[in-house]
């Protein structure tokens, strides 16, 4: 069948551009805190940068890579931590669960702000940056040392959810959401520019399968948002189906490509961020994290399955996983 055509062209281009590294020393690999602390240990100027500066990390859920890198700043770092996730309930989890783990290891109180961020909608989005900006206005004299984009989701399957403003979810939720985030957030991080020895930055959480995602135009998003920027926007990769219901449908192999093409659309922004922000200077870095056990397995059904048995003693976890983020 098609989808079965498609997702082997993938497999088979993802595995020679990442051959080099499937092999992951996951057994020996650092962890989030582990990596803060050698980072640390090198370079006390940096320490003291960061200490009581304020920074917001997307896609907080207790337990997850997100979760790890705001543990890593909050109590490595000593700073101010934005918590932002779209389930109040994990996100106030998330933030007791670094509480207490603080109370445990005789550190101070860790300061976290909780935000509600539902990437679905832009809208919600906004508001969020709103209530960051305020609080950072009132408490951080409006400024912003890092912002960590570590939200995201792959969205496969075939019945299609279309985000609030009617654009494909891997787009929206990958794409569009961090990059309205960054945009609302960049003053902030402008302003801290030059404040200290270490300048302010933005970590793109992104994905080596970004690389199968080539070939997207701006012009096609505008022109089909459903279709997520496909270089062809009825294209045989996204099959046009609707139900009876009037919801699209699509392959498993559609679904894998719109996630690269959103992968590669957040590393493209992150790209023009780095030449853009020079004076003042802001930093932009996109990261691979590494293969991470996650959710991954079920969404992408019998391949996911094969691919994480296959290398399941390489994957990193979550902690590990968070190690790229906090070296950015």
């Amino acid at each position: 069948s098609r989808s079965i055509i498609i997702m082997g062209a993938i497999f088979s281009r993802l595995c020679m551009l990442t051959l080099p590294c499937m092999v992951q020393f996951a057994p020996i690999a650092p962890t989030s805190r582990g990596c803060a602390r050698a980072i640390l240990l090198r370079s006390k100027p940096t320490k003291d940068a960061l200490v009581g500066k304020a920074a917001v990390v997307t896609g907080v859920t207790k337990g997850g890579s997100g979760f790890h890198v705001a543990q890593a700043l909050a109590l490595e770092c000593g700073m101010a931590v934005f918590l932002c996730g779209r389930n109040p309930e994990r996100v106030r989890d998330a933030a007791r669960a670094l509480v207490e783990e603080a109370e445990r290891e005789g550190k101070p109180k860790p300061v976290l702000y909780q935000i509600l961020m539902d990437l679905d909608d832009l809208t919600h989005v906004s508001q969020a940056a709103d209530d960051i900006a305020a609080i950072l206005r009132r408490d951080y004299g409006g400024k912003l040392q890092i912002l960590v984009n570590n939200a995201g989701a792959l969205r496969a399957g075939t019945e299609v959810q279309m985000t609030k403003q009617g654009v494909e979810p891997n787009t929206g939720a990958n794409y569009l959401a961090p990059f309205l985030l960054t945009r609302m957030l960049l003053p902030f991080l402008r302003k801290a520019s030059g404040t200290t020895g270490v300048p302010p930055r933005i970590v793109n959480v992104s994905s080596l399968g970004h690389a199968a995602g080539t070939g997207y135009t701006p012009q096609a998003l505008l022109a089909c948002p459903q279709k997520g920027g496909t270089p062809d926007t009825k294209g045989p990769i996204v099959e046009d189906k609707k139900r009876d219901d009037g919801k699209l449908v699509w392959s498993l192999g559609g679904s894998v490509v719109l996630y690269a093409v959103s992968k590669n659309m957040q590393v493209s922004h992150c790209r023009a961020i780095a030449k853009r922000e020079t004076s003042p200077r802001v930093h932009a870095v996109s990261c691979h994290p590494g293969s991470i056990a996650s959710n991954f397995e079920q969404v992408l059904g019998v391949i996911g399955r094969i691919y994480y048995h296959w290398f399941g003693l390489l994957q990193y976890t979550p902690d590990q996983g968070g190690a790229t983020p906090v070296h950015c």
